[in-house]
């Protein structure tokens, strides 16, 4: 197999906006047909993207299709629903986040991917975002030292509302936005054993977390609903007086300490600082990731290893939002669920 050839369910805004422009960048993918139960939205998307067959039936697509994956972004019911289908037959698969509404949702995709012993990944764009990766790779080096704090900020305009008919705003919040700096700090400071959160305004989501990774290191999660816009921006300290920040996924600063000369008489410190902007190459990397995430599944496939973050990593997601409205309804730190 030399491509990856993919039928894509869902030709709703998010997905035409950010998913689909990429597939003219990754070129190990190959869009074969779209499938939405809207059909002048499928015959948009196969026109503007270059599909050469269109749907509006899920089963039709498979039956008439010789598809190696199938994209699936949509209503995070459609997730799973879909998701398990397409396992079940043998395809590879991609689902956008949430992969359900659910944790016991999520465990029986994560499950199921497990035994087909096919290539599972969630759509968490923020890991893959060449920013965020960078920076991972500076706080994995020797030079930074063990990490030993990590505070991620995220700033979106809510939704203060339930969504997706859940019946709860505080979950439809964890789900729709808490979980991607969720999933992003779990990446770079690993599992996160203990929570203990404030929910700050009652009508609105705004939560302030302290978290502990496995390594003992110490964290911080700034989530915020009530902003105008969207702002994100991750910090870092490491064990040899290291630090990194990325700003809005774009904009990389690390700054590390380093004695003065002797014969400068002096124990004082002199901070070296690097700076670094990734560019973008169109509006579809606004928010950086898109690209990068889709590359990385398609490579997963084409060389059989594992992808990340696997249907299992978004598992833990959920239950780490969990232990998050826990720790707020119940006014103490709580562990997060094995």
């Amino acid at each position: 197999m030399e491509r990856v050839r993919v039928g894509f369910v869902g030709c709703g805004g998010h997905s035409t906006s950010a998913l689909y422009p990429n597939f003219r960048l990754v070129q190990e993918l190959e869009l074969v047909a779209v499938c939405d139960l809207q059909e002048q939205l499928a015959r948009r998307n196969a026109r503007l993207f270059g599909a050469s067959a269109w749907y509006t039936d899920f089963e039709t697509m498979l039956a008439n299709e010789e598809l190696d994956a199938v994209f699936i972004v949509g209503h995070p019911s459609m997730h799973e629903e879909l998701g398990l289908e397409a396992l079940r037959r043998g395809y590879h698969v991609f689902t956008e986040k949430p992969t359900s509404l659910t944790v016991q949702g999520a465990r029986r995709l994560a499950e199921a991917c497990r035994e087909s012993g096919r290539v599972g990944q969630c759509g968490h764009m923020m890991r893959h975002a060449p920013a965020l990766v960078l920076a991972k790779r500076i706080i994995e080096s020797e030079e930074f030292g063990p990490l030993n704090f990590l505070e991620s900020k995220y700033f979106t305009p809510g939704p203060n509302e339930p969504i997706w008919g859940i019946e709860s705003a505080d979950w439809s919040y964890m789900l729709c936005q808490a979980i991607h700096p969720v999933d992003l700090a779990r990446h770079i400071g690993g599992e996160i054993v203990r929570v203990a959160a404030t929910r700050c305004r009652p009508h609105r989501q705004v939560y302030v977390v302290a978290v502990e990774f496995a390594s003992g290191a110490a964290g911080l999660l700034n989530l915020n609903g009530a902003a105008p816009s969207w702002e994100t921006r991750l910090e870092a300290t490491g064990d040899n007086f290291t630090f990194v920040a990325v700003e809005n996924m774009t904009h990389v600063r690390y700054e590390t300490s380093a004695a003065w000369p002797a014969e400068f008489g002096s124990d004082l410190v002199q901070i070296s600082s690097r700076n670094w902007q990734v560019p973008t190459r169109d509006n579809s990397e606004v928010r950086a990731g898109y690209a990068e995430q889709m590359k990385h599944f398609a490579r997963a496939v084409l060389e059989g290893v594992a992808p990340y973050p696997t249907f299992q990593d978004e598992v833990r997601n959920f239950l780490v939002c969990q232990a998050i409205l826990r720790s707020c309804e119940e006014g103490r730190a709580v562990e997060v669920e094995e």
